[in-house]
């Protein structure tokens, strides 16, 4: 694969989406306003590849409009693109009241193939582990757990080295930066991972803000089910804004993170599958007295967490309706408050082109009192979104 020359190659696509959010007041908090919002968003996608060498360059539209403020800590606002910058790639085009347009070019890597070795520097996505609804050891975008669009990551600014031997072995080497400040915003991240006997194993240290990370993840199959997992111990930083939030919030110690998922699926009916997944997140809190404060954690404000609790559980079943209209309805919940929400959502692929999806969120479990959430996802009581994807 490596070290062979390949033919000169230009590749020009792109793709339109459009959102769209409504949600009710916050339980508990009538006076608190629902939230109507939209966004645009449109990716030019340019890779040109010359040889050993290739280019890939995203530059990324995004306009977003919205009737109120936010409608909590449940945020399905469409990610993309929000990621800190080492290198200033992004320009505020409009700015007017609650309608925000922006641009960004969202990758920009060049990459070089030498044997068995893959250099690329610039800007590209980053994901470590396996987890696919909780995320133990993806520190550097992950995506929310109830995220309506997945398709891309936040690009970050960052050198790659990544190595191959035998199947499937491989090595990776990253020094990324999120913004300006060493520190606080450098990440640097080894990983090795091979496969053994049909399962897959890695170990991934990363020095994330000054946060010290050691994991492992594994994947492999059990007859007809798929089982993955991660699990990550976190020494906190020692120096830093990370330091300081910790001793302002009182979070102190080391912390585990850990995953373990299931996907089986069956072919009845046309198809579907059922994905099981449950988690327990240690720099979250037990107490519903303290989300808020959790709320003004760094690590939760740089998007490297979402969730505010420990541990967690979500289920999702999919099945496909017809040849071109699949339905799903997912389950999160926080197992010590006993709050959940349910999502059901249908995918309609109109055509080769063409996507669109529509459902929603309902929360159950106690709302605001006093100004004070009692649960993490009884909060919302309903939130119902559409999404059109247009590829080219």
């Amino acid at each position: 694969m490596f070290g062979v020359k390949t033919a000169h190659a230009f590749d020009l696509a792109g793709d339109l989406k459009i959102f769209h959010l409504m949600s009710a007041s916050p339980r508990g908090a009538n006076q608190v306003s629902g939230v109507s919002s939209g966004a645009l968003s449109s990716r030019l996608k340019l890779k040109q590849r010359v040889g050993d060498w290739s280019l890939d360059v995203q530059p990324v539209i995004l306009a977003m409009g919205s009737s109120s403020g936010s409608s909590g800590a449940v945020n399905l606002t469409p990610n993309l693109s929000n990621t800190g910058e080492a290198v200033p790639l992004s320009l505020t085009l409009v700015e007017d009241g609650g309608a925000v347009t922006q641009g960004r070019l969202d990758r920009l890597a060049l990459s070089y193939n030498w044997k068995n070795l893959r250099w690329t520097i610039g800007r590209q996505a980053l994901t470590f582990g396996q987890g696919r609804v909780f995320t133990p050891l993806d520190r550097v975008s992950p995506f929310s757990p109830v995220s309506i669009d997945r398709e891309y990551k936040p690009g970050v600014d960052a050198v790659r080295l990544d190595g191959f031997w035998g199947v499937s072995g491989e090595a990776t080497c990253v020094v990324a930066m999120r913004g300006d400040r060493y520190q606080d915003d450098a990440v640097f991240a080894v990983k090795i991972k091979d496969s053994f006997d049909g399962i897959d194993l890695g170990l991934i240290a990363q020095w994330v803000g000054g946060d010290q990370v050691i994991g492992l993840t594994g994947a492999g199959g059990v007859g007809s089910v798929s089982i993955y997992g991660d699990v990550a111990y976190t020494r906190r930083a020692s120096q830093g804004i990370r330091s300081t939030s910790d001793q302002i919030l009182e979070m102190h110690g080391a912390f585990w993170r850990a995953s373990l998922g299931g996907d089986w699926n069956w072919t009845l009916g046309g198809g579907g599958g059922v994905n099981i997944e449950a988690a327990w997140l240690g720099d979250g809190t037990h107490d519903p007295s303290l989300y808020l404060s959790n709320l003004e954690d760094v690590r939760v404000k740089h998007g490297e967490r979402w969730l505010l609790g420990r541990a967690y559980m979500s289920v999702s079943l999919r099945q496909q309706l017809t040849p071109l209209m699949a339905a799903s309805m997912t389950g999160l919940g926080n197992m010590e408050d006993r709050s959940m929400l349910l999502g059901p959502s249908i995918v309609w692929s109109i055509s080769d082109e063409v996507n669109a999806s529509i459902g929603g969120l309902a929360g159950m479990g106690s709302g605001v009192e006093n100004e004070s959430p009692k649960s993490e996802f009884g909060v919302l009581k309903w939130l119902t979104f559409a999404m059109m994807s247009a590829y080219y």
